[in-house]
């Protein structure tokens, strides 16, 4: 007994000059307070695994618990994918099917995502048409899918190209700037066991596979990678030393690109069960893991941690992470590049732009409706022939900015007008192209004559409601093919004009403050080169001209439904959010909900569908203080479809979508009365 007891000591001690060398103390504080609780909301006697962070909650990996289809060789359900919306105590609420379309009746596992929510990369069985493929050993690997968000749900699935029909790849994490994808697999030539390898995307695609070495790799097994945003690679490991069975660590991605030596994250996160899938929130206060011990209801269990202090040195959350990119400076009529043009950059602080008094005189302008812009005056003692940044021969500069912070940009060019803009945090991401035109000073306008290598491509954005053009909409052009974005705003006339390289498709995404966001999707050389958008005002009382009236009709474009369901999405609320407001301000108000589908599915079927999403709506209204009787459903299903997707009708998931809308008729409205007492 007394053997034993020394046994264990030993270890523990042992362990503790790995759990906590000195050079953890550079990224890694490891003296918190932790408090861990179970996520029982989700987790079953099933398994439940790999929580990552997406929008307001996390999607994570579970064992089906009613599911005819048993996976043999690990003698339990198929696993599939879920979510569930943290609670304000931190832990997750009930959970859901994250996707009907990612779902099959086989493996779907570990996901992440890019950091504008856009794409989601996802492991699933290796099957095509609903059959499992196997590889040469006789066995079903798993692949690393990507699939683009759409309207109703995620689309376009398709594989990664390091992917094999030979051997397993999995668990994908991103880097801060979507560039780099970490992921475990068994591929041939490792250390052993599963390794981690990491890949970089260029020019559309992602480049081969490279080992990340003994600094993690070990004889053993390394799983389920998470790369935090501030640079640490959480994994789990067997082959490193622990306390017992799988442990967390973390290893610190370095300047040259190599990671650090792992830390353990000791006794306070691992157990002698096995622990993994770490992945904690920006500051490091709270995370997720799963894990095996004992207390929990299954095989893994999925744990919520919190502390007052973060997991992260200090230092490490003061160093901020830079990412490179380019400014493109053009012509804003041409889109020909401006070589020579001086750019200032300050990043934007709680007050705004830090450092402009160096340089520039500022003033600030009131506008009628109270809003307030600054404006820029370079000073009389600053030599404009010697700014810090200045474009190519190409009319590009190159820039290292941090990713957390907007970014005011000062440009000044020889026969331009000066520019003030601020480039939004979310548009910096690594080798992302951000366009910014210059307007020149005689007006000239020559027309667009596109390059040989892209194909000229526009839009005239208007409000849905007045049809007036709309200047400054933010436009950001995304490539699926290589995840790069073009930043750039409508003009004067609230044109937007840009090039693109054929041979893959772009979403075109329009945002302005106080208008819904709008999107499309967009093929050079094959859609329609130039297109109008009308974004709607997220204020429905602005829609009607400030007083709304009986027989008013609103259409809500904006309230997406996944496809044969009647849920809201989660996120897709605002406008009816604006339409409670509304109805709460105007007590005497009645309306009539027509609930509209597209035309899959039989008519009878389309117009069960329509009633039970009109009477989401109408859920959605009575649970913000709306009573029953001032809320009608009126269910249209296919009857009134506004474009030519009948059935049998080929039409995009574009053309299907703007059938489905929900229809709000104002029946009774009393206006609103001003009492004024005299001065008596």
């Amino acid at each position: 007994m007394n053997r034993y007891l020394s046994i264990i000591i030993t270890r523990f001690i042992g362990c503790g000059s790995i759990l906590s060398p000195a050079y953890a103390q550079e990224f890694l504080n490891l003296n918190t307070q932790v408090i861990i609780q179970p996520a029982s909301n989700i987790n079953t006697k099933h398994l439940e695994y790999a929580p990552t962070y997406y929008g307001r909650g996390i999607v994570f990996v579970h064992a089906k618990e009613q599911d005819q289809f048993i996976d043999l060789k690990l003698g339990m359900p198929f696993f599939e994918l879920m979510y569930a919306e943290l609670e304000p105590d931190g832990l997750p609420g009930k959970a859901n099917s994250f996707s009907a379309n990612i779902r099959t009746r086989f493996h779907e596992g570990p996901t992440t995502f890019t950091n504008d929510l856009q794409q989601v990369f996802f492991t699933r069985s290796n099957s095509t048409n609903g059959q499992n493929v196997e590889g040469t050993d006789d066995r079903t690997n798993l692949k690393i899918y990507l699939a683009d968000k759409g309207r109703e749900d995620w689309e376009n699935p398709r594989e990664l190209p390091f992917c094999s029909d030979d051997f397993s790849v999995q668990s994908p994490t991103l880097s801060l700037d979507n560039q780099q994808i970490i992921f475990m697999s068994d591929m041939p030539g490792g250390y052993g066991g599963w390794d981690l390898y990491i890949s970089d995307r260029y020019s559309g695609t992602w480049s081969e596979p490279i080992n990340l070495g003994t600094s993690i790799n070990t004889s053993k097994n390394e799983r389920l990678p998470y790369w935090h945003e501030k640079g640490v690679l959480f994994f789990s490991s067997e082959g490193h030393h622990g306390l017992g069975g799988l442990d967390m660590f973390a290893s610190l991605h370095q300047e040259d690109g190599t990671f650090s030596r792992p830390v353990n994250l000791g006794p306070k996160f691992n157990s002698r069960q096995d622990d993994l899938a770490f992945i904690c929130d920006a500051e490091g206060k709270s995370g997720f893991f799963a894990s095996a011990r004992k207390e929990g209801l299954g095989k893994d269990d999925i744990y919520y941690f919190k502390s007052d202090q973060s997991i992260f040195s200090q230092s490490l959350l003061e160093t901020p992470s830079l990412v490179s990119m380019t400014l493109a400076i053009r012509d804003e009529a041409s889109l020909t590049p401006i070589p020579g043009a001086a750019v200032w950059i300050y990043p934007m602080g709680p007050l705004g732009p830090e450092g402009l008094g160096v340089h520039f005189e500022r003033t600030v302008v009131k506008n009628d409706d109270g809003s307030e812009f600054i404006l820029l005056k370079l000073k009389g003692d600053v030599d404009p022939d010697k700014p810090p940044f200045v474009s190519d021969l190409k009319g590009v500069i190159p820039v290292r900015l941090d990713p957390k912070a907007d970014h005011m940009l000062v440009l000044l060019a020889d026969n331009y007008l000066q520019r003030d803009v601020v480039l939004p945090h979310a548009s910096i991401h690594r080798g992302n192209e951000y366009v910014l035109g210059l307007i020149h000073s005689q007006q000239e306008v020559p027309p667009l004559i596109p390059d040989k290598d892209c194909i000229a491509t526009g839009a005239l954005v208007l409000d849905a409601t007045t049809q007036t053009e709309l200047s400054g909409v933010l436009v950001q052009v995304r490539s699926t093919c290589t995840g790069t974005i073009q930043v750039m705003e409508t003009d004067a006339e609230g044109r937007f004009r840009t090039c693109l390289i054929p041979g893959c498709d772009y979403q075109v995404r329009f945002l302005r403050t106080g208008y819904l966001e709008q999107d499309y999707r967009h093929t050079p050389g094959t859609d329609a080169a130039d297109r109008i958008v009308y974004l709607s005002e997220t204020d429905l009382e602005a829609r009607t001209g400030g007083t709304p009236e009986a027989g008013d009709v609103l259409i809500l474009e904006h309230i997406y439904y996944d496809f044969n369901k009647s849920a809201i999405r989660t996120g897709d609320e605002r406008e009816l959010e604006s339409l409670a407001k509304m109805m709460l301000k105007y007590p005497s108000m009645t309306i009539e909900l027509q609930s509209h589908t597209d035309s899959r599915g039989t008519a009878e079927y389309n117009m069960e569908l329509a009633f039970r999403r009109g009477e989401s709506v109408r859920e959605f209204l009575i649970a913000r203080g709306i009573s029953l009787e001032r809320v009608q459903l009126k269910p249209m299903g296919e009857s009134q479809l506004r474009n030519h997707c009948k059935d049998g009708t080929p039409c995009t998931e574009d053309e299907h979508q703007r059938n489905r809308r929900t229809e709000i008729r104002i029946l009774t409205v009393d206006p609103q009365v001003e009492i004024r007492y005299s001065g008596q």
